[in-house]
């Protein structure tokens, strides 16, 4: 299996998991708890729009003003009051986050009510509990759930122009979404929704006349402006129009296109609240918080100050004008309160101060009026961006040494927080970062060193003992190891570029590295599919090795890689300039016992095979170079494998050895055999048999035949020569056909008992 495909496998793992995490509600919660959170951090606090103002009911102005802490034990007279100042102020809205379902004292209430109504832009909260339903049989319906509504008392209730709830989950739970619309309640609009209407009702008669228009005299029935105020049914003309671009979703596009249209006469600030009244009537049921920050972001002022605006310049505070903003009154502390009004977000600090109530709802209707609620990306660039993430991760990790691997994955995951982080802050896009950067990142490096080490030292364990393969897995000094070895049986094959000495003497060095990292590009890849044990390449050529695992099978692994080898080494020389043309690629095969172990010193090791096999192994590959062939092996490494057209060329003593060696030259596979291949092994085998039985002129003539026959054959040529010196000198009577190859590797000589001949 190549390193590539493992490669791949191991990134496709990556992205699934990945995948498969990223959409479990486990892993939902892990990116909106944590992964949200540290966008939120990393961009640390924005600027919240002028336009929004909390008014804080705080503990300060309890005792400013000689009221007790509880807010709900305040006279309603001080709302009425601070109503009448902020409506004279020019307030667009004012919204109360403060529930009033109980009646304090009927004339404080009277005076709210009649502030209210003569200011015409009050909205009030309502509180909205759940409850579950019983059977006929008493036993709780788990499916349904009702949502009851409990609003303010009916003098305050008939005096606001709308009410509307805002419910929020309670502390340990995060808050990071609200409601826009409550589908529970009978798809009820909460209170952000409301109170950006009213304050967009300036612009609401140029929404209802756009609107118009793209829906043929469907939404005639809607109310202006007037009416809204006059009737005091916001919350109806709200759930209208969603209804209307629910079902015809096209109208919106339609709108917001004629938005951009220069020529609609619209004012600039009211075409703004349009598109955001559009694109609010278009949300999803909940919508993302978009934080501006820690409590107090938001613009606030103490309900005493504006109460009793006095105080405020007496205090030297700067005054801040109230003409045209949505006014937020509610429960907020800028210390730890005494009544709990707190919610636990990701700008909840250390001294146990949270987001109030009254500051949520204003970020939320900031958010609305800004469009900048945070959204997630959408399913499928979500599995896109975790598929694509993974599978880089697992490529890079499992083909990569360790520190390239550690360096790359860093910075590929620094790369992409620092996009995230942009979309976030420039398009308050939130791309998930917990899957990506801290479990698919440490899956996918840790697998990938874990794959290379298993990888790394399967190898070493089927040629070294069990004994020092254990010695060096804990970590044991080399220097102890370096002269252990294992012996195995296997296969040797030793490869050589002709004529490499001299090409290299004709260029620089920095093409020489070049050619030979692509000369050894080409030769190594079909060494990746013959289940090779080891390699190593020493100058021009290649030493490789395979243990003895299956027999003939293991053999014929080595005699197909090498004709792979000579097949990729010749396509090669095809694409170079004559001028560094490389020859042809000799091969050498053996077969025998060799040993494996571990040499160098100092800081540098590696695995070395040596041995009488790979000795004779090299002398085999140098026996090409004088017949002139590509690929010789030893008889022993074709017993019992059929499939190979191959041809005797004799029986040869190499260098050091002192018996005969039977050489093969492999030609093809005998499926892919010609006629031609067939016919030249026939006759070069009738002509070897009269050259044994020192028939030198029969031997001579047959071998000039196949010369003349099947033109130049390195062998025939050798063998002709061999053959007239044979002639003057004999061998001998007992001569059993051996060639000697002499250590001076340019002389033979046929060997007998008794006399010798040489060849110059």
């Amino acid at each position: 299996m190549s390193q590539l495909f493992k490669a791949i496998r191991l990134g496709f793992f990556t992205a699934i998991l990945g995948i498969v995490v990223s959409l479990l509600p486990f892993g939902r919660t892990l990116e909106e708890n944590f992964g949200l959170n540290l966008l939120f951090k990393l961009r640390g606090t924005r600027q919240a729009p002028q336009d929004v103002v909390v008014v804080t009911i705080d503990k300060l102005s309890a005792e400013k003003l000689n009221l007790p802490n509880d807010p709900d034990k305040w006279p309603r007279s001080h709302h009425a009051q601070l109503t009448e100042n902020l409506a004279n102020e020019g307030a667009s809205v004012i919204a109360f986050d403060l529930f009033f379902s109980e009646s304090r004292s009927s004339d404080n209430d009277l005076l709210f009510a009649k502030a209210m109504k003569n200011a015409g832009n009050v909205v009030l909260t309502e509180f909205l509990t759940t409850e579950t339903p019983l059977d006929e049989h008493g036993n709780i319906i788990e499916d349904v759930h009702i949502v009851k509504q409990v609003p303010p008392i009916p003098v305050l209730a008939q005096s606001a122009v709308s009410i509307a709830g805002f419910p929020l989950p309670k502390v340990p739970v995060k808050v990071s979404q609200y409601w826009t619309f409550k589908k529970a309640a009978g798809d009820l609009p909460t209170m952000p929704v409301v109170v950006f209407q009213v304050f967009a009702l300036n612009a609401h008669d140029d929404f209802l006349r756009l609107l118009q228009k793209h829906s043929s005299h469907q939404m005639d029935f809607l109310p202006h402006r007037k009416t809204i105020i006059a009737d005091r049914n916001i919350n109806l003309s709200i759930q209208q129009v969603r209804t209307a671009l629910k079902r015809e979703p096209i109208i919106a596009k339609w709108m917001l296109d004629d938005l951009q249209n220069s020529e609609i006469f619209i004012d600039s600030k009211n075409k703004q609240l349009i598109k955001s009244l559009i694109l609010m009537y278009q949300s999803p049921e909940s919508q993302y918080l978009n934080f501006y920050g820690p409590p107090r972001t938001i613009t606030s002022i103490p309900y005493y100050q504006v109460l009793q605006p006095q105080e405020m310049q007496a205090e030297n505070h700067k005054q801040i004008s109230f003409n045209g903003k949505a006014v937020f009154v509610g429960l907020s502390e800028n210390s730890q309160p005494d009544y709990k009004d707190g919610f636990y977000t990701v700008f909840s600090g250390s001294d146990g101060i949270d987001l109030s109530g009254v500051e949520i709802a204003a970020t939320a209707f900031a958010n609305l009026l800004e469009n900048t609620a945070v959204r997630p990306i959408g399913f499928s660039i979500h599995v896109a961006t975790i598929l694509l993430m993974g599978l880089v991760l697992g490529v890079m990790c499992r083909l990569l040494p360790a520190v390239s691997s550690l360096l790359l994955v860093i910075g590929l995951g620094a790369l992409y927080l620092i996009a995230a982080l942009y979309q976030f802050n420039t398009g308050n896009i939130w791309h998930p970062l917990i899957v990506p950067l801290f479990i698919q990142i440490p899956l996918a490096y840790s697998c990938g060193i874990a794959c290379q080490r298993i990888a790394s030292n399967k190898t070493i364990k089927q040629f070294l003992p069990s004994e020092i393969f254990q010695k060096i897995t804990v970590g044991e000094k080399l220097e102890e190891l370096k002269s252990l070895n294992k012996k195995i049986n296997g296969v040797c094959l030793i490869t050589d570029m002709e004529d490499f000495t001299r090409m290299s003497e004709n260029m620089d060095s920095d093409e020489l590295n070049s050619l030979k990292k692509r000369y050894f590009e080409e030769v190594f890849e079909p060494l990746k599919h013959h289940e090779l044990l080891i390699e190593k390449t020493t100058g021009d050529g290649i030493i490789t090795a395979w243990k003895d695992t299956s027999g003939a099978l293991t053999r014929r692994h080595a005699c197909l890689a090498a004709m792979a080898i000579s097949d990729r080494a010749n396509r090669f020389n095809q694409t170079l300039n004559v001028s560094y043309h490389t020859g042809i690629t000799r091969i050498g095969i053996h077969y025998g016992s060799m040993s494996i172990g571990i040499v160098g010193s100092g800081s540098h090791y590696e695995l070395d095979l040596s041995g009488d096999t790979i000795n004779t192994t090299k002398r085999i590959e140098e026996l090409n170079k004088y017949l002139r062939t590509h690929i010789l092996v030893s008889g022993n490494v074709l017993h019992q494998i059929d499939i190979f057209l191959t041809r005797n060329i004799g029986n040869f003593i190499l260098p050091g050895k002192s018996r005969p060696l039977v050489i093969h030259e492999l030609i093809c596979l005998m499926n892919t055999a010609t006629q031609q291949n067939i016919d030249l092994c026939n006759s070069f085998s009738e002509a070897l048999h009269a050259f044994r039985k020192q028939s030198w002129k029969e031997a001579s003539g047959k071998f000039r035949d196949i010369i003349s026959t099947f033109g130049h054959d390195g062998p025939s040529q050798f063998y002709l020569k061999l053959c007239e010196l044979s002639k003057k000198d004999p061998p001998g009577r007992f001569w059993e056909g051996e060639i000697e190859l002499l250590k001076t590797v340019e002389n033979f000589r046929l060997i007998s008992n008794y006399q010798s001949s040489y060849i110059r």
